[in-house]
């Protein structure tokens, strides 16, 4: 393995693959731009990241138009070789700075995209095809398997992480939420409608999904299967770009499959060529051997990789899409669908004034969300503290506040997603695990539903915040007549 990952190799595709990647930067950096007055205005309320809760915008808004910046002119240089690792890593930087502060919009996309430009940082993709002179000429000498490798071994964590999570029944057995998609998703082109409500096309995406992640990461990796694996995947990423809106991810994906061309020394597949030795140490660095620390830090990057996607396996047999701990930065794509209606209810002594509302007794309390992030239980709970600090600002202190948060996971039926019962504005949510004021999804086998009309969204919510306090009374349904006005007081 040693002598594998010291092999010389071809630097050209790398440098391709660098300019390439240089160019998605940038149009992910024109998204951001066009976002500044949205999702990335300091003044608006901010989900954080669980853990990470620390990581906000920076403040004023002049500091985020600044950092928006410093990517595009960042990405432009990794685009040309330009001071390419600082480029790179300084984008990582920034780039994971802003996903982390704006956590409601997480994308798995977003993700991947930080993680290859760090690696990036570890390698000379400016070998080739770069503005960057080392002693008036353009660097073009060989470089080592290993930077190939790390990128390698990156894309085969995300299709074989991301097949595992679909090792699980609503994917494989009920293909939900596959056939909603199928059914329901005004951006499948017309071609693929027409044949999108057939059962055997459901059966054929959710295994063939499956397949393709857990397979194709072992074919990318030998010559004579990897051209199968080229063509079955390039289809994959067509066909995705063609039924979703999931933005850039179609081109990153066949995009890094230029990371597993041949790259040839001698006219060989570098697996059959020999170790490249070298006596001294000036012509190893020139080359591109890895110091101590470098080895050092890629070991413990990719143990952490390996081991992050399988933190969810700790808190089974509680479904991490319906808790969402575990769920996040663990290539857990196209899982959920997870609908959830939200009311917050402020509980003032001795009940409302006759003829009132809460808006009227605490007006404008609620913060304005740049992005609602409804799907996570951690998020609605970041929305009651800011709530809470809105009531304490008008001198309402202490003020329980209760949640009706009413959701369906992948076309189950409705049932609180937060114990209704509990008062949010005190409960904390733990570093780790899953906090105790998340309900546990019930067992359930029969037929799977989404209910599209507004009205009986309505009454289905309503019937599981009714069964709920029915078998679990308690101070939170006394809001249950703010659903539907007249049902009866079940608080005691």
């Amino acid at each position: 393995m040693a002598n594998l990952l010291l092999e010389p190799a071809n630097p050209k595709p790398l440098g391709a693959f660098r300019i390439l990647w240089g160019m998605i930067l940038l149009l992910e950096c024109w998204t951001l731009v066009k976002c500044l007055e949205d999702i990335h205005n300091v003044d608006y309320f901010h989900f954080t990241a669980r853990g990470v809760s620390f990581v906000e915008h920076l403040s004023p808004q002049v500091f985020t138009t600044a950092e928006v910046v410093i990517l595009i002119v960042c990405a432009l240089l990794v685009t040309l070789g330009l001071w390419f690792r600082w480029a790179a890593l300084l984008f990582t930087i920034g780039y994971t700075h802003l996903l982390l502060a704006e956590a409601a919009k997480f994308n798995n996309h977003f993700y991947l995209l930080s993680l290859i430009t760090l690696l990036l940082c570890f390698t000379a993709a400016d070998r080739s095809f770069s503005c960057s002179k080392k002693n008036g000429k353009l660097p073009t000498d060989p470089i080592p398997f290993w930077h190939y490798a790390i990128l390698r071994l990156q894309v085969a964590v995300i299709y074989f992480f991301g097949g595992i999570a679909k090792l699980e029944t609503d994917w494989l057995i009920v293909r939900e939420p596959v056939r909603f998609w199928m059914n329901h998703s005004p951006t499948i082109v017309a071609s693929i409608k027409a044949i999108s409500y057939h059962e055997w096309f459901v059966f054929l995406i959710a295994w063939g999904g499956l397949f393709i992640d857990l397979l194709c990461p072992f074919l990318l990796m030998f010559r004579k299967t990897r051209i199968v694996a080229f063509v079955v995947l390039i289809g994959f990423h067509l066909l995705n770009s063609q039924m979703f809106l999931i933005g850039n991810f179609p081109m990153m994906g066949i995009l890094v499959l230029l990371l597993f061309v041949p790259v040839r020394r001698g006219g060989q597949e570098i697996f059959l060529g020999r170790l490249f030795r070298s006596r001294d140490m000036e012509e190893a660095r020139k080359f591109g051997m890895p110091g101590k620390w470098m080895v050092s830090i890629l070991a413990v990057y990719f143990i952490l990789q390996f081991l992050f996607p399988l933190r969810g396996l700790l808190h089974r047999p509680r479904n991490p899409s319906w808790t969402d701990t575990g769920h996040l930065f663990s290539w857990r794509m196209m899982l959920i669908e997870k609908p959830v209606h939200l009311h917050f209810y402020y509980d003032l002594p001795g009940g409302l004034p006759p003829g009132t509302s809460a808006s009227e007794v605490y007006p404008k309390v609620a913060p304005y969300a740049s992005i609602f992030g409804s799907r996570a239980p951690h998020m609605i709970w970041q929305f009651v503290q800011g709530i809470k600090k809105n009531l304490a600002r008008k001198g309402y202190l202490d003020v329980p506040i209760y949640v009706y948060a009413v959701s369906s996971l992948n076309g189950r039926p409705f049932q609180p997603l937060i114990d209704p019962n509990v008062n949010m504005a005190e409960v904390e949510v733990p570093a780790f695990g899953i906090p105790d004021w998340v309900t546990t999804l019930q067992e359930y086998d029969g037929p799977r539903y989404y209910p599209t009309e507004k009205s009986e969204q309505e009454l289905a919510v309503y019937e599981a915040m009714k069964d709920w306090f029915e078998k679990n009374p308690g101070p939170g349904a006394k809001f249950l007549y703010r659903i539907r006005p007249g049902s009866p007081d079940l608080s005691r």
